[in-house]
């Protein structure tokens, strides 16, 4: 899960940090994430056409960031 978060493939939803770039912001955010995120959870990840979601959470307030599969090497498994 660490390799994927690290890949630069995925996007948060919304970004809580005010003030800072977004992309600062949203790097940060998804950093804070890696331990948030239970790897033997049903619940804390999605699946769309062409991406993959994960849920976490800062503070207590949940938030959601998907990257393409395509970015991140698994067209072929979706296929």
């Amino acid at each position: 899960m660490e390799d994927l978060l690290d890949s630069g493939a995925f996007h948060c939803e919304q970004v809580w940090e005010e003030g800072s770039d977004r992309e600062g912001a949203e790097r940060l955010q998804i950093e804070e994430a890696k331990d948030r995120i239970r790897l033997d959870s049903t619940e804390d990840f999605y699946l769309t056409g062409d991406s993959l979601g994960l849920i976490s959470t800062i503070g207590r307030y949940p938030f959601y960031m998907e990257a393409p599969l395509s970015a991140l090497g698994l067209e072929d498994w979706a296929a």
